[in-house]
């Protein structure tokens, strides 16, 4: 933060404010693109496989708090929302084959495109409304 204060919870300070004009509106569906290290539902991952996760956190506390309370916040709504969990970006090309789950972490990296792309898909896919996804490519 500029000026020595207290980071600002970005992330959940803006998704509070599109549910707060989103709520009582149908056919409305908020979609996030977050971090896999960042807390949703039961995360049914192994141990070792959470251990990067578990170091990028660390390192990057405050960020993931901010990401964090943005879940609590999506979680404590009424709008249909999906907060999705990638893990390593890449710029590579799509490979078209993305990996989902509910509760546990599908992979090591999925390129930007392949990420983009099942972004704008869960707009319109009810599969995992209200549920925060792990992909990976």
């Amino acid at each position: 933060p500029r000026g020595g204060g207290q980071p600002v919870p970005l992330c959940a300070t803006a998704s509070g404010h599109v549910i707060e004009i989103a709520s009582g509106r149908t056919g409305f569906r908020y979609v996030v693109i977050s971090a896999a290290g960042v807390k949703g539902p039961p995360d049914t991952t192994p141990f070792l496989a959470r251990l990067p996760s578990r170091i990028i956190r660390a390192l990057l506390g405050t960020t993931y708090l901010d990401k964090d309370a943005e879940a609590a916040v999506l979680a404590g709504s009424s709008v249909e929302w999906v907060l999705i969990r990638p893990p390593g970006l890449t710029d590579g090309p799509p490979r078209g084959n993305v990996k989902s789950d509910a509760t546990r972490a599908t992979g090591g990296r999925i390129s930007r495109d392949d990420l983009a792309r099942f972004a704008v898909m869960m707009t319109t896919d009810p599969t995992y409304v209200r549920q925060s996804p792990f992909v990976a490519g």
